[in-house]
Protein backbone atom coordinates (compact mmCIF):
# COMPACT_ATOMS: atom_id res chain seq x y z
CA UNK A 1 0.00 0.00 0.00
CA UNK A 2 0.95 3.73 -1.11
CA UNK A 3 1.26 5.97 2.02
CA UNK A 4 -0.83 9.06 1.51
CA UNK A 5 1.03 12.45 1.38
CA UNK A 6 0.23 15.24 3.31
CA UNK A 7 -1.41 17.51 0.49
CA UNK A 8 -4.05 14.83 0.84
CA UNK A 9 -4.67 14.43 4.45
CA UNK A 10 -4.34 17.99 4.81
CA UNK A 11 -7.52 18.37 2.21
CA UNK A 12 -9.33 15.50 3.83
CA UNK A 13 -8.61 17.37 6.98
CA UNK A 14 -10.01 20.67 6.27
CA UNK A 15 -12.95 18.65 4.70
CA UNK A 16 -13.73 16.84 7.84
CA UNK A 17 -13.25 20.01 10.06
CA UNK A 18 -15.92 21.38 7.34
CA UNK A 19 -18.08 19.05 8.18
CA UNK A 20 -18.01 19.47 11.96
CA UNK A 21 -18.11 22.96 11.62
CA UNK A 22 -21.50 22.80 10.19
CA UNK A 23 -22.55 19.85 13.01
CA UNK A 24 -21.51 22.33 15.36
CA UNK A 25 -23.45 25.57 14.29
CA UNK A 26 -26.79 23.08 14.41
CA UNK A 27 -26.04 21.86 17.23
CA UNK A 28 -25.23 25.07 19.17
CA UNK A 29 -28.58 27.02 17.75
CA UNK A 30 -30.18 23.53 18.78
CA UNK A 31 -28.80 23.69 22.57
CA UNK A 32 -29.05 27.49 22.67
CA UNK A 33 -32.61 26.93 21.73
CA UNK A 34 -33.32 25.51 24.75
CA UNK A 35 -31.49 27.33 26.80
CA UNK A 36 -33.91 30.32 26.20
CA UNK A 37 -31.04 31.87 23.85
CA UNK A 38 -29.84 33.01 20.76
CA UNK A 39 -26.17 33.32 19.29
CA UNK A 40 -26.62 36.81 18.91
CA UNK A 41 -27.48 37.39 22.50
CA UNK A 42 -24.60 34.97 23.16
CA UNK A 43 -22.15 36.91 21.12
CA UNK A 44 -22.97 40.54 22.63
CA UNK A 45 -23.15 39.47 26.14
CA UNK A 46 -19.43 37.92 24.99
CA UNK A 47 -18.29 41.16 23.55
CA UNK A 48 -19.58 43.39 26.50
CA UNK A 49 -17.40 41.05 28.97
CA UNK A 50 -20.98 40.06 30.45
CA UNK A 51 -19.80 36.14 30.99
CA UNK A 52 -21.46 36.06 34.52
CA UNK A 53 -24.81 37.42 33.37
CA UNK A 54 -27.78 35.68 33.08
CA UNK A 55 -26.55 32.41 31.91
CA UNK A 56 -23.85 33.05 29.36
CA UNK A 57 -20.86 31.43 31.25
CA UNK A 58 -22.38 27.91 31.97
CA UNK A 59 -23.30 28.09 28.18
CA UNK A 60 -20.20 28.37 26.94
CA UNK A 61 -18.76 25.50 29.28
CA UNK A 62 -21.77 22.91 28.22
CA UNK A 63 -21.62 23.82 24.98
CA UNK A 64 -17.99 23.52 24.38
CA UNK A 65 -18.21 19.77 26.26
CA UNK A 66 -20.58 19.29 23.76
CA UNK A 67 -18.52 20.68 20.73
CA UNK A 68 -15.38 18.07 22.05
CA UNK A 69 -17.65 15.05 22.37
CA UNK A 70 -19.02 15.66 18.76
CA UNK A 71 -15.48 16.20 17.46
CA UNK A 72 -14.56 12.61 19.33
CA UNK A 73 -17.36 10.61 18.07
CA UNK A 74 -17.03 12.15 14.58
CA UNK A 75 -13.65 10.94 14.28
CA UNK A 76 -13.65 7.79 16.50
CA UNK A 77 -16.54 6.62 15.25
CA UNK A 78 -16.08 6.95 11.15
CA UNK A 79 -12.53 5.83 11.27
CA UNK A 80 -13.11 3.09 13.79
CA UNK A 81 -15.79 1.55 11.50
CA UNK A 82 -14.09 2.09 7.93
CA UNK A 83 -11.08 3.49 8.49
CA UNK A 84 -12.59 6.55 6.81
CA UNK A 85 -14.01 10.20 7.67
CA UNK A 86 -16.05 11.42 4.99
CA UNK A 87 -13.00 13.93 4.33
CA UNK A 88 -10.36 10.77 4.49
CA UNK A 89 -13.20 8.86 1.72
CA UNK A 90 -13.22 11.94 -0.57
CA UNK A 91 -9.61 12.21 -1.10
CA UNK A 92 -8.84 8.39 -1.23
CA UNK A 93 -7.25 7.65 1.83
CA UNK A 94 -7.84 5.32 4.81
CA UNK A 95 -6.01 5.22 8.29
CA UNK A 96 -4.94 1.52 9.13
CA UNK A 97 -2.63 0.16 12.11
CA UNK A 98 0.69 0.41 10.76
CA UNK A 99 1.36 -3.41 10.33
CA UNK A 100 -1.63 -2.80 7.56
CA UNK A 101 -4.52 -3.87 9.90
CA UNK A 102 -8.11 -2.33 9.84
CA UNK A 103 -7.28 0.50 12.49
CA UNK A 104 -10.64 -0.39 14.52
CA UNK A 105 -12.39 1.36 17.25
CA UNK A 106 -9.50 1.33 19.72
CA UNK A 107 -6.98 2.57 17.47
CA UNK A 108 -9.13 5.21 16.30
CA UNK A 109 -9.58 6.76 20.01
CA UNK A 110 -6.34 6.51 20.73
CA UNK A 111 -5.12 8.28 17.52
CA UNK A 112 -8.01 10.63 17.79
CA UNK A 113 -8.04 11.56 21.56
CA UNK A 114 -4.37 11.93 23.09
CA UNK A 115 -3.24 11.45 19.58
CA UNK A 116 -4.58 14.66 17.61
CA UNK A 117 -4.75 16.79 20.94
CA UNK A 118 -0.82 16.08 21.05
CA UNK A 119 -0.52 16.69 17.45
CA UNK A 120 -2.57 19.95 18.55
CA UNK A 121 -0.90 21.58 21.28
CA UNK A 122 2.15 21.41 19.94
CA UNK A 123 1.39 24.19 17.71
CA UNK A 124 -0.01 22.03 15.09
CA UNK A 125 3.77 21.11 14.53
CA UNK A 126 2.59 17.45 15.23
CA UNK A 127 0.30 17.40 11.73
CA UNK A 128 3.58 18.72 10.20
CA UNK A 129 5.72 15.97 10.96
CA UNK A 130 4.25 13.70 7.79
CA UNK A 131 5.82 16.26 6.13
CA UNK A 132 9.63 14.76 7.16
CA UNK A 133 8.74 11.60 8.19
CA UNK A 134 9.85 8.99 5.76
CA UNK A 135 6.94 6.75 6.63
CA UNK A 136 4.90 9.82 6.54
CA UNK A 137 3.44 9.98 9.74
CA UNK A 138 2.24 12.60 12.01
CA UNK A 139 2.57 12.59 15.72
CA UNK A 140 -0.52 10.86 15.98
CA UNK A 141 -0.12 8.58 13.73
CA UNK A 142 3.62 7.40 16.00
CA UNK A 143 1.49 7.84 18.89
CA UNK A 144 -1.31 4.89 18.04
CA UNK A 145 0.93 3.17 15.09
CA UNK A 146 -0.85 4.03 12.15
CA UNK A 147 -0.29 4.81 8.90
CA UNK A 148 -2.80 6.58 6.19
CA UNK A 149 -2.48 5.08 3.08
CA UNK A 150 -4.08 5.72 -0.66
CA UNK A 151 -7.27 3.27 -1.33
CA UNK A 152 -8.81 2.12 -4.68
Amino acid sequence: MKPAGFRRRYIALLLDITVLEILGLLLSRTFLNQAGTDMGSMLISMAMGRLHEGNTLPLLVVGGFLQVILICVYFVVFTGITGQTPGKKLMGIQVRMADGQPVGFRGAAVRSIPGYLLSTVTLGLGFLLALTDPRQQALHDKFAETRVFIVG
